[in-house]
């Protein structure tokens, strides 16, 4: 892209075109490319700034004092061989937004993607929606924090309810501190029950049925026994606001977030539903 664009790009116009990529080309980028998720300007992705960062600490790419960047000699030497087609499209991209002037960059891309400006501070072309009041359930294994939140804003979530004992992950976005942050952006609260998640020792080798089976047998007679405060703290929790109960594990069937949701269920009667199956 900096290569199509002269050199030199914004933050905000690398971002906008990047989205142009992902939603309005054939390729959209690749396969493992960026997510976008609304924010105060429109699409963002949490993920590009943050290799923003790295790729300029890295010494990639220089930014000046107008927040513009641009690609080094060192940058130029580690780009890749993009395929083709992605080549193609970024031309193609360049050529629609690269004299466009940024007010008409935002108009274009917002009335093309009304979705992501509905907590735009420029404009906004739709409500946020706010679900009714369930017992929702999700994973975020395989995803990225972008795709993640994304997928919280449009079912309507606004309290996210962490139920890992452990809140790390390798993947950015993930650990507490930076999913706490990320979400409070986005306008969602974050809570933490530490005293809910299941020891990572005690899901080491789970390689059947069986063995999950086991290990929600005894969640459900120690951890949901001996924690009522804090269930009951979640259940008030999901009785005022949308929530969420989140874990690492993508299908339900294999997390404990399910079996809480369970309980919870019977204590609210709200209904449980997965985000991954809504």
């Amino acid at each position: 892209m900096f290569k199509v664009a002269g050199g030199q790009l914004s933050r905000f116009q690398l971002t906008k075109w990047a989205f142009a990529l992902s939603k309005d080309s054939e390729s959209g980028g690749g396969a493992t490319f960026y997510n976008f998720v609304p924010y105060k300007y429109g699409p963002f992705s949490f993920s590009l700034y943050q290799e923003m960062g790295k790729l300029c600490v890295a010494g990639l790419l220089n930014e000046d004092d107008k927040d513009h960047l641009s690609i080094t000699s060192k940058g130029i030497s580690n780009i890749g061989t993009l395929p083709f087609e992605i080549r193609k499209d970024i031309h193609i991209i360049a050529k629609r937004y690269g004299e466009m002037s940024e007010r008409a960059m935002i108009d274009d891309i917002y009335n093309r993607h009304p979705w992501y400006t509905i907590l735009s501070e420029i404009r906004s072309l739709e409500e946020r929606p706010n679900a009714e009041l369930l017992v929702y359930t999700a994973g975020y294994e395989g995803l990225s924090i972008d795709a993640f939140l994304n997928r919280l804003v449009q079912n309507g979530i606004s309290c996210l309810v962490d139920v890992r004992k452990n809140p790390i992950a390798r993947r950015y976005g993930f650990h507490k501190k930076t999913l706490n942050r990320l979400c409070e952006k986005l306008g969602i609260r974050y809570h933490h029950f530490p005293e809910l998640g299941i020891r990572s020792e005690k899901r080491q080798n789970l390689t059947n049925p069986s063995a999950y089976q086991r290990l929600f047998e005894e969640y459900e007679r120690t951890v949901l026994k001996q924690e009522n405060d804090a269930v009951e703290e979640v259940a008030a929790i999901i009785e005022r606001y949308p929530s969420v109960l989140v874990c690492s594990e993508a299908d339900p069937a294999f997390c404990h977030r399910t079996h809480l949701g369970k309980r919870l269920s019977a204590m609210t009667d709200l209904l449980v539903r997965d985000l991954a199956q809504a």
